[in-house]
């Protein structure tokens, strides 16, 4: 079958079952979804503008399904996750088309926008209108909020400008009519950020000196179980024990990421020495309810806690009960690193071979972005790798692994549905 044809059959079948009983429902779905990716690989540019043009043209058709739908069956999601996983697999793909994306009000799924040139910035640019509720301070309306971090998947020269231009204004959020009649607990709530905060939504940040500063590395690689008789050390290990207590809980410590720098594999992540090991605990770095825990490292292996932890959190102490029979036991195991890719941004798709554990590239962030700032310089930590919990006896969602690079300092971060 022709690959647009094969596309498009793919999403009538997916909208179809979304319309369908449960009962009636085909148990393909995610294979169909693999499908489709693998497919993605294979576009001429022809065939990826086109591709693109029918999934535009079914989210137009599923919005009108779900206006008639008396089920109130969301079908829109169905047409614009492939177009944006297409869009990071084939940025040509999008070749005029996304104004027609901006006028339809497709106002979610960012990354679509990773290949916008300088007509989608302007279009976006045109749409953007800031209401100052005070001096500085920005109304974070949905739209607005939106077009931001579309400008900053776009992220070039010009866009950074823009933000450095941005730069003294607050964004204030707070909760709409709708949103407090379904809860009215929101009522007077509010919260304000930086509006430059918006680009760590694409992965960077604006320096001091009003240049874009990526918080990931242009490369990727998979981490595979590494055989037993390859006759070579693997360069990557998770869960081995550092003869180190959590200065906290008192709980053994483990390298979350334990990494070979010697290892020429390595050298993309663009960290110089023998080896840099980055602890975690069982329990505080998982379960106990705290924000990112910062270690002192150097790039012999050597790691120690760092003061900028503070005391322990309450609500860590509270819940903890050693006792507990379900309490996490760390799972030792050594990687080598699968084939290089060379787009960061595939690392966001579930393709045929898609790996939670990894190294470089986006990080999967299962809640929002959360690069944890330095406590010493006030930059945004570099993202290094992510692994998964539950494979290495901790908790359900992934752990993030990140670095300083001027001050020596790391930190971890957790994440879960």
């Amino acid at each position: 079958m022709d690959p647009v044809e094969l596309l498009r059959d793919f999403l009538a079948r997916d909208i179809e079952d979304a319309l369908a009983p449960p009962e009636q429902r085909r148990s393909d779905g995610w294979e169909r979804k693999l499908a489709a990716i693998a497919t993605y690989r294979t576009l001429t540019s022809e065939q990826a503008h086109a591709g693109a043009r029918v999934m535009l043209d079914a989210y137009v058709e599923c919005v009108r399904k779900e206006r008639r739908s008396v089920r109130g069956v969301s079908l829109a999601a169905i047409a614009i996750e492939p177009l944006e996983w297409l869009a990071i697999f084939q940025p040509v793909a999008m070749r005029e088309l996304y104004r027609a994306v901006i006028e339809h009000g497709i106002f979610w799924y960012a990354p679509i926008y990773c290949a916008g040139d300088a007509a989608t910035r302007t279009a976006l640019l045109d749409r953007l209108a800031f209401v100052e509720v005070e001096p500085g301070v920005i109304e974070a309306t949905t739209e607005m909020s939106s077009l931001l971090e579309y400008l900053a998947w776009i992220g070039d020269d010009a866009v950074v400008l823009k933000f450095a231009e941005w730069r003294g204004y607050t964004l204030l959020w707070h909760p709409t009519p709708e949103l407090v009649e379904r809860n009215p607990s929101l009522a007077g709530v509010s919260s304000t950020i930086p509006l430059i905060s918006t680009t760590r939504e694409a992965g960077w940040e604006l320096t001091l000196e009003g240049q874009r500063r990526d918080l990931y590395s242009q490369h990727w690689h998979g981490l595979l179980p590494a055989g037993g008789g390859s006759g070579s050390p693997a360069p990557v290990a998770v869960g081995v024990p550092m003869g180190m207590e959590c200065a906290w809980c008192g709980r053994e410590l483990a390298a979350i990421i334990d990494l070979d720098l010697h290892a020429p594999q390595l050298a993309f992540l663009q960290i110089e020495g023998e080896r840099l090991r980055i602890p975690a605990c069982r329990w505080c770095s998982y379960g106990g309810g705290n924000g990112p825990l910062f270690w002192r490292v150097n790039t012999t292996g050597e790691a120690q806690w760092c003061e900028a932890n503070g005391p322990r959190p309450e609500l860590g102490a509270r819940y903890d009960d050693p006792t507990r029979s379900y309490e996490p036991a760390w799972v030792a195991m050594a990687y080598s690193l699968g084939p290089v890719r060379t787009d960061p941004y595939t690392s966001l798709v579930p393709d045929d071979d898609f790996i939670s554990n990894r190294l470089g590239g986006l990080p999967e962030w299962v809640q929002y972005p959360e690069y944890p700032v330095c406590p010493e310089c006030g930059k945004s930590m570099r993202f290094i790798g992510q692994i998964d919990a539950d494979e290495h006896g901790g908790w359900e969602g992934l752990i993030y692994a990140c670095i300083c690079d001027t001050c020596r300092l790391a930190a971890t971060v957790h994440q879960q549905t």
